[in-house]
């Protein structure tokens, strides 16, 4: 007669520890996560700068929250925010556009250890890199976790997560001379690609045979 199975071996509690391997498709074209290295003391002055900066953002968002029900009681938007994007979709878009022309967007922050799945951050490198055509090289610093909060926190809006700064960021000067202490992103696939030859397409033609079908009666048709 066949033994019981003993707990622990081959029940699925064991199984559910036991280590397993799956198949997953790589492709150096697409998955170059290769995020710049900050020193750790330059990513603290760096935030410090980023609230002193944003702030006035913070305080505006504040006052249009409370200002909902008084119309025409709300000040002017403050000047930073045409220097700054705020957020997923406004910086990938702004990143998007400048591609092959002036640099606009010159330092994209990314808390990346607070966004999930990663698929959502991981993009980034060669957006930053290809957004550099034409320009000067963007930079990009991955802010260490809980940043999305303290961002959050400091322009008034909750999941903050990313930020781009602008060229010409009014009193910017101090972030943009540490931010370009950060190596820029290189692809060297992506430069290869950029110096290779265009090949007109080679298409030939083949003879070949094919059955000729008689065409269907009236009868074959009504079945």
């Amino acid at each position: 007669m066949p033994k019981a199975p003993v707990q622990g071996k081959g029940s699925l509690k064991d199984l559910a520890k036991r280590q397993v391997f799956k198949p997953v498709l790589f492709d150096a074209y697409t998955q170059s996560n290769t995020w710049p290295e900050v020193k750790p003391e330059s990513i603290q002055t760096l935030l410090d700068l980023l609230e002193v900066l944003l702030s006035p953002i913070g305080s505006y968002n504040q006052i249009k929250a409370e200002s909902k029900d008084k119309p025409g009681s709300l000040p002017d938007a403050p000047e930073v925010l045409d220097s700054v994007t705020l957020g997923f979709n406004s910086t990938v878009k702004a990143l998007e556009r400048q591609v092959g022309k002036p640099s606009k967007v010159l330092v994209v922050f990314v808390c990346k250890a607070d966004i999930s799945p990663t698929v959502l951050t991981d993009f980034f490198p060669t957006l930053a890199c290809t957004s550099s055509y034409g320009g000067e090289p963007v930079r990009l610093i991955a802010l260490p976790r809980g940043s999305m909060a303290k961002l959050s926190q400091i322009v008034g809006k909750p999941h903050t997560g990313i930020i781009g700064v602008r060229a010409g960021l009014k009193g910017g000067e101090s972030l943009f001379s540490i931010a370009n202490t950060v190596a820029p992103v290189t692809l060297p696939w992506l430069d290869e690609n950029k110096m290779a030859a265009y090949m007109k397409p080679n298409v030939k033609v083949l003879a070949t045979s094919a059955p000729v079908k008689p065409p269907k009666t009236k009868q074959q048709k009504k079945k």
